[in-house]
């Protein structure tokens, strides 16, 4: 039993890693573009409302992806939620063979 335990703690542990890269990478950079953009900006070579507003659209744009992102998490935690209270909820007179 305790090495079942741990093998799907493992297993939660790699996606969770593997979904926050797929979550964060286009993120930062995306981030990193507009960052490298306001720091040529301040040296001045852009002009500055036009270029101040192309990067006061792409942080709009951004939050709405975030948003988006968060709505998305919101939604699978409460069907994990749901998943767990389904699974605790097991009938205990089930055979063991329907169980496994």
């Amino acid at each position: 039993m305790p090495l079942d335990d741990a093998g799907m703690v493992y297993i939660l542990i790699l996606l969770l890693l593997i979904g926050g890269f797929i979550l964060a990478y286009p993120i930062t950079k995306r981030l990193g573009r507009l960052l490298e953009e306001w720091i040529v900006l301040r040296k001045g070579s852009l002009p500055e409302q036009e270029a101040l507003a192309r990067i006061e659209g792409a942080f709009g744009d951004m939050q709405r992806q975030i948003g988006s992102l968060e709505q998305r998490v919101d939604l699978i935690s409460e069907r994990q939620d749901f998943t767990e209270s389904l699974l605790h909820r097991r009938d205990p007179a089930l055979p063991s063979s329907i169980e496994d």
